[in-house]
């Protein structure tokens, strides 16, 4: 999982997570949602992360999180607008 790479790097760095949420301009409760699952980072700030804990980007993604948190929120094709 997503949660379990970002919790083992950071701590393996000896980083808290007020530390880490200052480097990737976000808040502490944010790294605290994406380490117990509850919430993704955006692609941006996964590429962030990825470069931070030299994880690849890819090994995270398939992981299966990213997947199944966008499978939750589907949201019907509209095929009558026009874009």
């Amino acid at each position: 999982m997503i949660a379990d790479k970002i919790k083992n790097a950071r701590t393996i760095k000896k980083l808290t997570q007020e530390q880490v949420a200052e480097d990737l301009n976000v808040s502490r409760q944010t790294i605290s949602n994406w380490e117990n699952g509850v919430s993704v980072s955006n692609i941006n700030t996964l590429i962030l992360i990825s470069e931070k804990f030299d994880i690849p980007v890819d090994e995270m993604l398939k992981s299966g999180d990213v997947v199944e948190k966008i499978d939750n929120n589907k949201t019907p094709f509209k095929k009558d607008r026009n874009y």
